[in-house]
């Protein structure tokens, strides 16, 4: 997965479109927001609050599905692969996933508020405790990959509420 959530959407013909528009204006295209976005904004610099409201309301739900709920899916994905590598008897392969998906969690932790820190956390310590039932040949493993499961799915499905509150800056 690219550092940049929205590097796949600048290929996408609408801001390939809206990145030379904006050069045909003479504006610089910036690196960071998306150039329909940008486009946006320029156009509307002088119109009306509504429109200037629903382009926040836009960009802040962008920043939701590229700062939380594409990393959550591809969390979901690691821990998912896991549980299917431990069962043929690759705990290090296991183990690895969990890794990465805890490296992912720490980032997406990272980047909210209190709130969704510490809802990552608690997904964190599931999976410490996973890893030490994988290490030590724990019977409860199967019964802790499930649990571990249901809790990054519940996350995902109920991502609106671990994320209320929780805005970008503007110059994200």
């Amino acid at each position: 997965m690219s550092n940049d959530p929205s590097a796949h959407c600048r290929l996408l013909p609408l801001n390939q479109l809206a990145a030379l528009n904006l050069k045909a204006a003479g504006r610089t295209v910036d690196p960071v927001r998306l150039p329909v976005f940008q486009l946006m904004a320029w156009g509307l610099s002088n119109g009306s609050g509504a429109a200037v409201k629903d382009l926040e309301l836009a960009r802040q739900s962008l920043f939701k599905i590229g700062r939380y709920f594409l990393p959550m899916t591809e969390v979901r994905q690691l821990v998912y692969d896991a549980d299917r590598v431990y069962f043929p008897g690759r705990t290090e392969a296991a183990q690895g996933k969990l890794r990465e998906a805890t490296a992912l969690l720490n980032k997406i932790g990272a980047a909210g508020g209190k709130s969704l820190d510490q809802a990552v956390t608690e997904v964190v310590v599931k999976i410490e405790v996973l890893e030490h039932s994988i290490a030590t040949g724990s019977p409860q493993v199967a019964k802790e990959m499930r649990s571990l499961g249901e809790k990054v799915n519940l996350m995902i499905l109920k991502g609106d509420l671990v994320l209320t509150g929780m805005t970008f800056p503007p110059g994200e």
